[in-house]
């Protein structure tokens, strides 16, 4: 699915100052019901985007090892372009402020969209993806997307923190890859980084693509890893990787696909998850299992994966399943195969795309967190939990009901939870602007 810059709607612009005092004077303090949560939950605003300092942002945040969070917005103003932003958020005093990192520039070759996690290499600089842009227009409108490092400037004072962009890879559109989605970039032990790519590759369809990128002695260079087949071709491999993988070792991998799979001849199929081994002269992948085979394992996953301490690894999808709201999984080692098995079952209208987008998070305790995007009480989306039982079953709790006014909506990132309990996302829409918002739910 091929986005523009001109996708989203901007609903309004302000100042950078305005967007940091609403947001720390707006904060919102929700008693839930006893029937939803064991003890109340509080939930804030920690930031409302305004446009000149990015908005909707679609990725969720990381933690440098300065403490600090560091995100993207997938539209930001430069002059009258909205182009995208890199951000870090951080603590001054009792008040948290935000500093743009860079504001990617259509005009000047560089990517824009960027949807996906920025993550910090070994060598201490920020990389991502862009969904668009780059040095490629054709075939891909606005272009077809790149692969970015940013580098932290030798000093940096308030106000002035820009980090320098460098553009390692331009996708071509072709057998190389095109528009890399919500993925983050994951780095083995040698400092090579991996990614996926929705379209592309070498099928008719241009079903996506998995890749290496690392640093040479000349510059950077790129590998194709893989590349996905299409619902016409009788293996049914999955099509359109949306999100990125999860390293088990270095040589392993396993990710997700939105569609393709053995849901049925003459059917696009309802998504995937694929494992990449490396073999003897390249790498070799299989499909795990096949979404939409039955009416219990949901449809249709964007997200990603997540490993926990004794190698299971966990995900979503954002539709289907009993009920109708997708389903959270968990794949478990058995062998050289996994087992797949539903955790929970979420309610919903079985819809598309209306449960879990973004990658689930997990507490030290084994407790399960996510979103979903336009499920809950005011349909804009919520934040749950799953806490694991002793006899194997899992308890729903919904920490937030968007409302979609100054709280948010459409809560698209993946979560990230510390060792407080304390839960921070992102909302692509709403807040004072409607350009989306930062937030924290502590217990």
């Amino acid at each position: 699915m091929e986005r523009s810059k001109t996708s989203r709607s901007i609903f309004g612009c302000s100042s950078p100052a305005a967007t940091t005092v609403a947001a720390l004077l707006f904060t919102i303090v929700f008693a839930l019901a006893a029937t939803q949560l064991a003890r109340a939950q509080t939930f804030a605003v920690l930031h409302a985007f305004s446009g000149p300092d990015g908005a909707l942002p679609e990725s969720g945040l990381i933690v440098g090892h300065d403490g600090n969070f560091y995100g993207t917005t997938f539209t930001g103003a430069y002059g009258s372009s909205y182009d995208g932003t890199v951000y870090k958020l951080f603590h001054s005093g009792d008040a948290w402020m935000l500093t743009t990192l860079h504001q990617f520039q259509f005009s000047l070759g560089e990517g824009i969209g960027p949807a996906a996690n920025v993550v910090f290499g070994p060598d201490g600089a920020l990389y991502g993806t862009t969904v668009n842009g780059g040095a490629w227009n054709y075939p891909c409108n606005l272009g077809c997307g790149t692969v970015y490092r940013l580098s932290p400037p030798a000093v940096c004072t308030p106000g002035n923190c820009a980090w320098s962009e460098l553009t390692i890879r331009d996708f071509e559109g072709g057998l190389d890859g095109a528009l890399p989605e919500f993925g983050a970039l994951v780095f083995d032990t040698a400092g090579r980084s991996y990614g996926t790519t929705a379209a592309g590759g070498h099928s008719r369809g241009g079903a996506g693509t998995v890749f290496s990128i690392w640093r040479a002695s000349n510059g950077w260079d790129t590998s194709l890893l893989w590349s996905f087949d299409t619902p016409e071709f009788p293996e049914h491999d999955g099509v359109s990787p949306y999100n990125g993988l999860v390293m088990l070792n270095d040589d392993t991998m396993l990710g997700t696909t939105l569609q393709g799979g053995n849901a049925g001849l003459g059917n696009e199929g309802e998504g995937t998850i694929y494992e990449l081994k490396r073999a003897k002269h390249g790498w070799s992948e299989r499909v795990v299992h096949s979404f939409g085979v039955s009416s219990w394992d949901g449809s249709y996953p964007f997200a990603g994966l997540i490993e926990d301490a004794a190698g299971n690894l966990y995900g979503a999808t954002s539709t289907g399943g009993p009920g109708g709201g997708g389903t959270v999984f968990k794949l478990t080692p058995s062998g050289d195969g996994w087992n797949f098995s539903t955790v929970y079952a979420l309610p919903g209208q079985n819809n598309w795309q209306t449960g879990p987008v973004g990658n689930l998070a997990m507490d030290g305790a084994g407790n399960l967190y996510g979103t979903t995007i336009s499920e809950g009480a005011f349909s804009q989306g919520s934040v749950f939990k799953l806490a694991p039982n002793s006899d194997g079953s899992w308890t729903y709790t919904t920490l937030h009901n968007f409302t979609g006014g100054l709280d948010g909506s459409r809560p698209w990132g993946s979560l990230l939870v510390d060792n407080s309990g304390d839960v921070f996302g992102t909302a692509e829409f709403g807040g004072a602007y409607n350009d989306g918002v930062v937030f924290e739910i502590t217990p």
